[in-house]
């Protein structure tokens, strides 16, 4: 898969190069947004990206998200964290505008790197989300990739200007295929809960595949090319 995402990369990459040459039909658009790492602690993210409109009503939106800072301190109790995230997006877009609005809806697609190494410590369960049975650890390598799909909508301000506001949203579902290794000093127990009510439990916990709901939201800033 690492090399699945390696060769995606380049095609992107090369991609991008040669429309440089043709950016000028105004078909192109350069995005930029922020984004949220889900790291053990989370973790603030540059979200670049490359717009291309391929007709009057069909778009395709291609973004990498990379964290803003790797390794974390000491608070986090993990080291060594890897991150990298490839999203496209196909878009539709209405034939008509609302307060000069462009109106869309598209579907995304993205899958994500994650590992770390749990210096701390913790807990992790086999079983399913909701029980409480698994192993406590002293340390553990710990590689969690995961994979989404959702339903977007979106609006873009429209006119004749080079930047543009894209604001979206969206809800669908997320797939966690999560893999303890190298684990240090496994005690089976139950996991400990707060006597003052629930705890969140993150989605890396488990030591098996988890499907999660997925919510989305938040905007990003285009600069359209030929304008």
């Amino acid at each position: 898969m690492g090399k699945l995402i390696c060769s995606l990369s380049l095609l992107f990459i090369t991609s991008s190069a040669g429309a440089q040459r043709i950016f000028s039909d105004g078909n192109w658009g350069a995005t930029l947004a922020g984004a949220m790492v889900p790291l053990p602690t989370f973790t603030l993210g540059v979200q670049p990206g490359v717009l291309y409109k391929i007709s009057d009503r069909v778009s395709l939106l291609t973004e990498l998200t990379i964290p803003v800072v790797k390794n974390i301190g000491d608070n986090s109790g993990t080291t060594n964290q890897k991150y990298f995230r490839i999203q496209p997006e196909f878009r539709y877009h209405f034939p008509f505008n609302m307060r000069r609005n462009n109106i869309y809806m598209g579907l995304r697609l993205s899958y994500a790197i994650r590992k770390f190494e749990d210096a701390d410590g913790g807990f992790y369960s086999d079983v399913t989300p909701g029980f409480d049975e698994g192993y406590y650890f002293d340390k553990a390598q710990v590689n969690s990739p995961i994979m989404t799909s959702s339903l977007q909508v979106g609006t873009i301000a429209n006119g004749n200007k080079k930047i543009t506001t894209d604001v979206f949203w969206g809800f669908g579902v997320r797939y966690i295929n999560t893999e303890y290794t190298d684990v240090v000093n496994p005690v089976s127990g139950i996991r400990n809960r707060p006597a003052d009510g629930p705890l969140f439990y993150p989605s890396y916990s488990y030591n098996r595949a988890v499907t999660w709901l997925h919510v989305n939201g938040g905007f990003r800033l285009i600069y359209h090319f030929g304008r």
